[in-house]
């Protein structure tokens, strides 16, 4: 807060203004106070406005007026010496608003003078506004308590030698004329340290007349913005090329190798890995001896593969491989099993649905750790030194031609005009520029081409795991030739039939074994039939569920008409079986040729009206679902079980009817069997061990090179379901690598837009511009500009101190600890590995997210800040600074480098010489004087007042008196030059001041007027606010 002002005797002082809110003239000053406040050209200003009940206090800050509370403000200036207090008004306020702000000031002032600590002085000063040739009445304004009272000059002159300009409460340049007079008057300039209000002392004589004096003001200010100039770096196509460095020829080749070895191997994919099968060397005797050694444990346990089943079901210990693995990784469920013949290629779709449960069911969201030195920071000095010269691309600029060589053109290096960071990512991604039937610019930038190859890698990236998903799923067994290997049927059908061979001959030629089975005699023919009804119940009832119909309506009638079938013929086998005498020969002949006959009968008919619709069956599981009508899913499910259970029953069926028939004396062993069982009991037990032996040994070769290739298919598919889930983390981490790499891009893009931060205050030459408008002649802002001579000699200089080699780096430096010090509270002094720099932070964002800036970690809201200008005062005060210094510099040591741009003819902006000159025209030519008639006719103003004025000058103590300055007053006072964070400012001040003067004698209107008796009570305390 500068409205504590500092003298040169260390005293510190606060002026507050004290005005009537209906005094229109007044206020509407304050708007005026406020646009020099917003131009920088004078201190903060503490106004206070009383009317009615009402109290507003403000504080001008910066072009506006905060509202405030008044003794908050006071109490926290801390230590003052001085509190002034400057009442004004106009002619225009009445008598009643005049004598209410009397009041109120004096209350204000009891206030304050009570709380003023001790040594500390609290002063009244009031300023009275008068139109030209009509003094007013200020009656109940300038009497009672008070300090000091001044009647200022109504009238606007460039100086002692210039024709006056009337000015009144009707004239447009009231409002200013009230303004400047209280800027100068109360020292509110920025440059000047006191004030004319600080040497004023009107003790009283021992007269009732209230004691005044004539006061007027003249003030020039001169600006030199460094605004201006910052603005032309911003505007340029070319960034300044740091000192001692050169333009690169071939600008274009520089940032084509600065890219390629900018992103280095840390950011890339690592090679691809091949699927490789792991061979074993087995001598010949060890591989013999491990295929008989399984051969003979398989051997030992052939009761158990019989009743299991020997043949392998293939699809089963597939399914149940694969199984187990979607168990272990739940996204091989959006797969087809490896046992469906599916072979078609995998479609995108496909690809999009495996990757969404990838990212479900792995937590590929995870911080990158570097192992070895992080390369982000490398990256981003690498970057901006092949711009700014920084040391460290010395060997990358080198390698493109030579060291000293940068590319300082913006549209080359990534600069863009966007000023949103879904435009700037937008820029980054522009795919569209380098193509050659592009519209756009052909060339794409650094940061193009850099942000291009981290797209790409994660492009590469996803084609990798695409890859590996599309082979999964074309991964099948008979890849690995493991079908092809399999039994052949007919090794199968000859290892059953020589088991099948080598039972029957034990069960039927030996003769003791022949004796045990040979029941036929013992038994009658009936009981015979009835065996054979009850042995065959298990058969049959596995063909009619076979062959029953898919509708479940259809297959409940067709199994019920069964059943009735079945039951009737066993009511015929043993209720009219028993009436027929079976063991009749030719009555048995007669009934078993009848029952044959029915029962190919029943196997006729059953082929002939169920097999088509068995074909139909079959062919309809190939084809559509909509081919069959109304099939009903648990009528294929009963079909199944059918069809195993007749293929459990029906060997064993046989074969018990087959020992029965051969065992039968009279009629299959009747002959040559019964006369030659010995022989053939040894001829068939030789061979049907010899072939059941053999094709034991081809079956179990077959099926151990079927398990080594079934094992080696899993292998394979095992690494492809590792190896895709390694690669799909990859690619998260290489996408996660080019967000990171957006962000950070975005804040490299911004700053080289804006590389001394965006400006976000107004311009000065814009508001000096607008005082031009309707400007004083007696205050005055001017504008310096610099000649061509002192534009090359400050630009020189500027160069080498603020676009001195790797300054752009510097300028990043300054963002990234100003966002530390905000997020962390100011502790920068942390550790390196507890305190992550922005560029650093790994944590994993979503570029979706990241655009719709909600983005967490440090990185993306590091780059928000930034977009939203956070920080942009860091970049620009040091800057700023530092050319204001070399501007200032420049302007005092060559006088033939600025030019000053003056009020002309006609209000317009003239250039004179030097800024000597024009402040010169304030300077007294001789003793000062003012005319009394200004103030009112004969019959008002008393025309015999002395005249004389005493000058008070604050001059620049950097600008020498105007050569020829003949009249040199008693007071000057030599104040240094602003230098604010944007403008070089030096002023000049002119005050003069009357002698003092009895009110009567001078306002002879006054003499009739009686000054009212000082109240007894102040009736509006209670309304006046602090």
């Amino acid at each position: 807060m500068t409205i504590v002002r500092e003298n040169s005797d260390e005293l510190k002082t606060i002026t507050v203004l004290l005005l009537h809110s209906a005094d229109e003239p007044a206020v509407k000053s304050l708007g005026i106070i406020e646009d020099f406040s917003r131009s920088k050209e004078i201190s903060d200003v503490l106004v206070c406005k009383i009317g009615g009940s009402q109290q507003l206090t403000q504080l001008i800050h910066n072009g506006y007026g905060i509202e405030s509370d008044f003794g908050e403000i006071i109490a926290s200036c801390g230590e003052l010496d001085r509190l002034e207090v400057v009442t004004f008004c106009t002619s225009e306020l009445s008598q009643e608003n005049q004598s209410g702000l009397r009041n109120d000031s004096k209350l204000i002032m009891s206030r304050l003078r009570i709380g003023a600590p001790a040594g500390s002085s609290v002063r009244e000063h009031r300023i009275y506004f008068p139109d030209h040739r009509n003094f007013g009445n200020p009656n109940q304004f300038l009497t009672g308590e008070a300090d000091s009272r001044l009647v200022a000059i109504p009238e606007d002159r460039g100086g002692d030698t210039s024709f006056a300009r009337p000015v009144s409460s009707s004239d447009p340049v009231f409002s200013y004329h009230i303004a400047t007079e209280l800027i100068s008057i109360c020292g509110f300039w920025i440059s000047i340290n006191s004030c004319v209000l600080e040497r004023i002392n009107q003790q009283a004589s021992g007269t009732s007349s209230p004691l005044v004096q004539i006061v007027r003001s003249f003030a020039r200010s001169a600006k030199s913005p460094v605004t201006s100039l910052m603005d032309e770096y911003e505007s340029a196509d070319e960034l300044p090329v740091p000192v001692g460095l050169l333009h690169a020829p071939n600008p274009i080749y520089l940032v084509e190798e600065a890219a390629n070895k900018i992103y280095t191997y840390d950011f890339q994919l690592r090679p691809e890995n091949k699927y490789s099968i792991e061979q074993q060397k087995i001598e010949g005797k060890s591989l013999l001896r491990r295929i008989f050694g399984r051969i003979w444990r398989d051997f030992k346990a052939l009761g158990r593969t019989l009743f299991k089943g020997y043949t392998t079901d293939f699809n089963e210990l597939v399914d149940e491989f694969a199984q187990g693995l979607i168990g272990e990784n739940s996204w091989l469920s959006c797969l087809p099993s490896p046992s469906e013949e599916n072979s078609l290629m995998v479609t995108q779709d496909d690809i999009d649905e495996v990757i969404e449960e990838l990212e479900h069911s792995l937590q590929s969201q995870r911080e990158i750790v570097w192992t070895t030195q992080d390369p982000w920071p490398l990256v981003i000095r690498e970057i901006l030194g092949v711009i700014d010269g920084g040391e460290e691309a010395n060997r990358i600029r080198e390698d493109a031609g030579n060291k000293r060589w940068v590319a300082v053109e913006r549209d080359l290096v990534g600069s863009t005009d966007s000023g949103e960071i879904n435009e700037v990512v937008q820029y980054l991604l522009d795919e569209s520029v380098g193509e050659p039937d592009s519209k756009k610019r052909n060339q794409p930038s650094l940061l193009q081409i850099i942000s291009k190859k981290f797209h790409e890698e994660t492009v590469k990236s996803r084609a990798r795991c695409e890859r590996l998903l599309n082979h999964l799923k074309q991964l099948k067994p008979e890849d690995k030739n493991v079908k092809s290997v399999g039994v052949s049927k007919t090794v199968t059908i000859t290892f059953y039939a020589s088991l099948f061979l080598f039972l029957l001959t034990f069960l039927v030629f030996p003769d003791f074994m022949h004796r045990i089975l040979d029941f036929h005699e013992e038994m009658r023919g009936e009981t015979r039939i009835r065996w054979f009804y009850i042995l065959s119940a298990v058969p049959a009832f596995s063909l009619a569920l076979f062959v029953s119909p898919l509708e479940s309506k259809r297959r409940q009638n067709f199994m019920l008409g069964f059943f009735a079938s079945y039951l009737l013929i066993g009511l015929i086998f043993f209720d009219f079986i028993p009436a027929i005498d079976l063991n009749d020969f030719e009555s048995r002949r007669i009934f078993e040729t009848v029952l044959l006959l029915l029962v190919l009968l029943g196997a006729y008919l059953i082929i002939r009206l169920y097999y088509p619709s068995i074909l139909k069956r079959g062919s309809s599981s190939e084809s559509s679902e909509s081919s069959v009508p109304e099939v009903d899913e648990v009528g294929d499910h009963w079909n199944a079980r059918g069809k195993t259970l007749l293929k459990l029953s029906l060997p064993p069926y046989a074969f018990i009817l087959t020992v029965c028939a051969l065992n039968n004396d009279k009629l299959l062993r009747k002959g040559f069997i019964e006369e030659n069982s010995g022989d053939l009991f040894l001829f068939g037990s030789i061979f049907s061990l010899a072939v059941l032996l053999i094709t034991f040994i081809i079956i179990d070769v077959v099926r151990q090179r079927e398990e080594l290739s079934l094992k080696g298919w899993k292998a394979e598919y095992i690494w492809h379901v590792k190896e895709t889930e390694n690669e799909y983390r990859n690619f998260k981490i290489i996408q996660n690598f080019e967000t990171q790499w957006l962000g950070t891009g975005a804040v490299l893009a911004r700053l080289l837009q804006y590389p001394y931060g965006k400006s976000n205050e107004l311009d000065s030459i814009a508001v000096s511009l607008e005082h031009n408008q309707v400007e004083l002649l007696k205050t005055q802002t001017t504008l310096l500009k610099l000649t061509e001579e002192g534009r090359q000699s400050f630009e020189i200089k500027a160069q080498s101190k603020i676009n001195s080699p790797g300054w752009l780096s510097s300028q990043y430096e300054k963002l990234s600890k100003a966002f530390l010090e905000k997020v962390t509270g100011g502790f920068t002094d942390l550790e390196d590995e507890d305190l992550t720099q922005p560029e650093s932070c790994p944590y994993p964002v979503a570029i979706e997210d990241a655009i719709a800036v909600q983005a967490k970690g440090r990185r993306w809201p590091f780059c928000y800040q930034v977009f939203n200008g956070d920080f942009d005062y860091h970049l620009r005060k040091s800057a700023e600074e530092t050319l204001t210094e070399l501007l200032l510099e420049t302007f005092i040591n060559n006088p033939n480098s600025h030019e000053v741009l003056n009020r002309g003819p006609g209000l317009e902006s003239v250039s004179t010489s030097t800024l000597s000159a024009s402040f010169g025209e304030i300077l007294p030519t001789r003793q000062a004087t003012f005319v009394p008639a200004v103030f009112g006719r004969t019959i008002d103003i008393n025309y015999n007042t002395e005249d004389r004025l005493e000058s008070h000058i604050w001059w620049p103590k950097t600008i020498e008196l105007p050569a020829g300055q003949e009249f040199i007053p008693d007071t000057i006072d030599y104040t240094e030059d602003h230098q604010s964070s944007n403008a070089v400012i030096v002023q000049a001040v002119r005050v003069d001041l009357s002698g003092i003067a009895k009110l009567h004698d001078f306002f002879i209107a006054e003499k009739s007027y009686k000054q009212p008796e000082p109240p007894t009570k102040i009736d509006n305390e209670k309304t006046t606010e602090w």
